[in-house]
């Protein structure tokens, strides 16, 4: 079953920031960070309990040949992509997404 799909204003700036990065590095690129970010997404979506968690409730699954991670909560009836994260951040900027 794929689920509804979500994408938080936020994840949806960090992705049209890394597509615009990678479109001035080689014209495309963006175009095929873009398409691999929503097969990530999509992916998710079908399996969301194979990804591992990253803390509480939230959800990792790795972007394939980027250096990004797609950060998710699900139900059984919808995911929410909450930040689409370079992995060279510093992990701390993440406590956003923590429930204290």
């Amino acid at each position: 079953m794929v689920r509804s799909i979500t994408i938080s204003a936020e994840a949806e700036e960090e992705i049209y920031t890394a597509y615009d990065w990678y479109e001035v590095q080689e014209s495309g690129l963006g175009e095929r960070f873009e398409i691999a970010v929503r097969r990530a997404i999509h992916a998710a979506a079908v399996q969301p309990e194979i990804y591992p968690l990253r803390f509480d409730d939230v959800r990792r699954v790795s972007v394939k040949k980027f250096p990004y991670s797609v950060l998710f909560e699900y139900d059984e009836c919808s995911i929410s992509v909450l930040s689409v994260f370079h992995q060279s951040q510093n992990p701390s900027r993440l406590n956003r997404l923590k429930k204290f």
